[in-house]
């Protein structure tokens, strides 16, 4: 373990208006701006950091550095803050930001019995079975599931229920080892390769997948809005591009609105961000597919952002900073979408042309697209990819064929090369 320790001028003694803040990050990018978001003149904030993350932290402001090899080792944490505590004379809060870390920062809550997000809390925010079972006891739509304990209760489910089915980690992100399944033949094997008891199975709601971005306060919803996804999370890791539209139907946000403020209120959510997905089905129904408590990724904070003057990780930061200055944010009805599109499907190659469509499409007010020369390698995910595109316009309708008319359009030329490191 690597400490670097500054500012300890009083250490020991707790700041008159001013607290213990302790950290834990992850993120090596413009999201790990703490010195924007918390006070460290007038706070004492310690990091407990990656080697990648130490990067975005200014260490002249920091009150305390811990640099560990990973945020998962609950002992090695502990340890961290019982050091920071003897050295401080205490911990006020906990900040933890990325999803892989809301677990890790419970359980140092419940150890040091701070106040906060506790375990059990991020069990219903984390665990796909028990966020389903507890909204299920509430009375609200659910898709119908069931946890893959073994494969005889899967294939029972399925002729329950029919193909297709979906599984999906109990607890994972971003649509990582889900499978669309639509047989039998496909089923018996995918349950002998994959690790069955991590897993559960639900049915598949034909229809639109929604996604409501927003904040939460004291169990009050101070901000929301909400979007509907043009293709999947799940087809974009298999190469189809992703799209968001923002919605402008008023009826139908009302709607969602309410099934939000349930959804929030049945899993105890409170003094947080939130990304919570949706089906607007084939039958009209609105369908709870899950909820995550943090910012929503890919372009979303972005347009928000763009959109609304709303920079939703530094607004999460004074949430729990218990900024009370925070009332009900932006009644704005502006209309944008955004629209991803992956890396090529040959890799590694070299990009020796993508053209510009800045100009040529209606509602297009920026893009971000590769130079030439730069290389794919296979790995980009949502990071490294062919183009990031971002809309604003008067109608939800102008905005999606604005974006249908970029996917007419976008051209990327690459050369094949054939290795790289």
């Amino acid at each position: 373990m690597k400490s670097l320790t500054t500012n300890h001028k009083n250490s020991t003694n707790c700041l008159q208006n001013g607290q213990i803040i302790l950290v834990l990050n992850r993120w090596d990018d413009d999201f790990a701006k703490y010195h924007e978001y918390i006070d460290h003149t007038k706070h004492k904030v310690v990091y407990l950091t990656t080697p990648s993350g130490r990067k975005a932290i200014r260490e002249d402001l920091a009150a305390s550095i811990y640099e560990l090899v990973s945020l998962t080792d609950k002992s090695r944490l502990l340890e961290c803050s019982k050091e920071v505590i003897l050295c401080f004379g205490g911990i006020d809060k906990i900040i933890a930001l990325s999803e892989y870390d809301l677990e890790s920062a419970a359980f140092l809550r419940d150890e040091l019995r701070l106040k906060g997000t506790n375990s059990e809390q991020v069990k219903l925010y984390k665990d796909k079975v028990v966020m389903k079972r507890r909204l299920q006891e509430k009375g609200l739509r659910i898709p119908s599931f069931i946890e893959c304990n073994n494969p005889a209760d899967v294939i029972s489910f399925s002729e329950r229920v029919n193909y297709p089915l979906i599984l999906k980690p109990k607890v994972g992100a971003a649509s990582k080892g889900v499978y669309r399944v639509l047989c039998n033949s496909e089923m018996f094997p995918l349950l002998k390769s994959i690790g069955t008891n991590i897993y559960e199975c639900e049915e598949y709601v034909r229809g639109t997948v929604l996604h409501i971005d927003g904040l939460v306060k004291n169990q009050e919803t101070i901000f929301l809005k909400a979007s509907k996804y043009i293709n999947t999370c799940l087809a974009f890791n298999y190469g189809v591009p992703l799209g968001s539209v923002i919605i402008d139907d008023v009826v139908l946000n009302k709607r969602i609105k309410d099934f939000t403020s349930e959804i929030l209120e049945g899993l105890e959510l409170s003094d947080s961000a939130f990304h919570l997905e949706l089906i607007h089905s084939e039958s009209d129904e609105i369908v709870f597919l899950e909820l995550n408590a943090r910012v929503g990724g890919g372009e979303i904070p972005f347009l928000i952002r763009d959109l609304f003057s709303m920079d939703l990780v530094a607004t999460w930061v004074r949430i729990q900073m218990e900024d009370d200055s925070l009332k009900h944010l932006s009644d704005s009805h502006d209309i944008g979408g955004w629209l991803m599109i992956p890396e090529p499907q040959q890799v590694p190659c070299k990009v020796i042309n993508c053209p510009s469509l800045i100009g040529r499409v209606p509602c297009l007010y920026r893009e971000i697209i590769p130079k030439n020369g730069d290389i794919f390698d296979g790995q980009g995910g949502f990071e490294y990819i062919s183009g990031r595109f971002y809309f604003k316009g008067q109608s939800s309708k102008e905005v999606e064929e604005a974006i249908f008319l970029v996917l007419s359009l976008f051209e990327i030329e690459t050369s094949p090369i054939a290795s790289h490191s």
